[in-house]
């Protein structure tokens, strides 16, 4: 996060949006977005990302160039804003293959206003690499398992 203003995190209650992108919710639970999830422009986004993690000039156009996704899917009347939950409609941010949330080919259930919430038999290192993968990788990430 960038340095400078001090956002403190709030839980989202029962009627705020969240979807199914960590970063989102929390830029939304640190204030950078609006708290309850709801009616974010893509020029807010933007500057959200910007604010909270120096977005460059490339990751700036490529979010500018998602607004017709975004909108496209959105459950506000005006379509010029959308709603992080508007987000887990599949394959818009949403997608297959996460480490920590089952695919939404096996479940698109929306549970206590969470999508997909954190899957507890997923992990992202089996424990054989644990000790080896100390840092982020593309090697480690490809050791990842679910256990059942």
């Amino acid at each position: 996060v960038v340095l400078g203003e001090r956002r403190h995190w709030r839980a989202p209650s029962k009627d705020d949006s969240r979807g199914p992108c960590p970063l989102l919710n929390s830029l939304a639970n640190h204030g950078f977005l609006p708290h309850n999830g709801k009616h974010i422009s893509v020029p807010a986004l933007v500057n959200a990302l910007d604010d909270a993690l120096n977005l460059n000039d490339p990751g700036k156009a490529f979010f500018q160039a998602q607004e017709e996704k975004a909108l496209t899917i959105s459950t506000n009347k005006d379509y010029s804003t959308f709603n992080l939950l508007d987000l887990m409609a599949h394959n818009v941010i949403e997608h297959d293959g996460s480490l920590s949330r089952a695919d939404g080919a096996r479940t698109m259930a929306i549970i206590g206003g969470s999508t997909r919430p954190f899957s507890t038999r997923r992990r992202c290192i089996g424990p054989a690499r644990r000790s080896v993968c100390t840092t982020a990788r593309m090697r480690c990430s490809g050791d990842s398992e679910a256990r059942s």
